[in-house]
């Protein structure tokens, strides 16, 4: 299987946007073993045996408790592994195998479905003769479990007869950072990103949206913050994105970038909202008034209730 993203650019965005493409391909046997990635923390079962079948009706199948997440999360991957089925016929992989996989059972052991620093990802992964199981202590621990399974699986066939991999991330922040404070990101462009992170099994995207150029996210409190820009992100995007980033198993850590590279918040400044250290406008200044402070205190609190992330309150 390949798996492609597809990017995006609008002719606004001044520098070159690095659209991030994930290739996964299984070809010879010698190659198998390697076409993991990240690779896992231990395999308890090294991977054995030629591929084998997966059911023209294989189906992925999750127990423990009901979560709209995970159904998502199911869906999504029953479609990826599936996805190049047809051309079974042309795998000489599995052509001759007498081993089918009709069903991939997932068992999620906690119904704790908060996204922070110290979320487990943890899962385990058994495929033996025709039986398959992840069974992973989150649904985000399960999420990684099907995308292991997916690099695995290629033409309606998968890589072995029997293995077990027993995996968990090495760092608990795997993270990405995109400065839209600079230069504005579409918003597919963003979710493209955000797939290709769950395929690398990142979990943060940081999203540094104001700086020196503009500040990129609609503010209720301050709409003079984006009224002027062709595009911005509306706090409907945002949640949608929060949303998609959350099925994905990723936070998204936001950043408003005070009281340096400021710049950005110029239109406050007309308004006699906030002053600047210097001519340049690039630096807040904390005047007497506390003005400027009472404006960026404003502002923060809007955007912590908006983004609601663990540690939005750093910003």
């Amino acid at each position: 299987r390949y798996r492609y993203l597809t990017c995006t650019c609008t002719m606004n965005v001044v520098a070159v946007a690095v659209c991030v493409s994930v290739v996964l391909k299984l070809t010879s046997s010698e190659q198998r073993y390697n076409t993991l990635w990240p690779l896992p923390q231990m395999y308890l079962v090294e991977p054995t045996g030629d591929a084998v079948l997966l059911g023209s009706g294989f189906k992925i199948e999750a127990s423990g408790y009901s979560s709209e997440v995970l159904d998502r999360a199911v869906e999504r991957y029953s479609a990826i592994i599936t996805q190049n089925e047809a051309g079974r016929k042309f795998a000489s992989s599995c052509a001759n195998s007498t081993t089918t996989i009709n069903k991939l059972y997932v068992n999620v052991t906690s119904k704790d479905e908060s996204l922070v620093v110290n979320t487990a990802y943890n899962y385990t992964l058994m495929v033996d003769q025709g039986d398959a199981s992840i069974t992973a202590t989150t649904i985000y621990g399960a999420m990684y479990g099907l995308e292991t399974f997916s690099q695995y699986s290629d033409n309606g066939c998968f890589n072995y007869t029997s293995l077990m991999i027993q995996d968990y991330p090495q760092f608990k922040h795997r993270g990405l950072m995109i400065d839209t404070g600079r230069r504005f990101f579409p918003l597919e462009l963003v979710k493209n990103l955000l797939d290709a992170m769950s395929y690398l099994k990142m979990n943060v995207l940081h999203f540094h949206f104001s700086d020196l150029c503009q500040f990129s996210v609609e503010s209720m409190q301050y709409p003079e913050l984006t009224s002027a820009l062709e595009q911005y992100y509306t706090q409907q995007d945002v949640k949608d994105l929060i949303q998609f980033a959350r099925d994905r198993g990723i936070r998204i850590m936001p950043e408003l970038d005070v009281p340096g590279h400021a710049r950005g918040m110029r239109p406050l400044a007309d308004n006699n909202l906030i002053q600047y250290c210097t001519s340049g406008q690039t630096e807040l200044y904390n005047d007497p008034g506390n003005t400027t402070l009472g404006t960026i205190q404003k502002l923060l609190s809007e955007m912590i209730n908006l983004f609601q992330d663990e540690f939005s309150s750093w910003m």
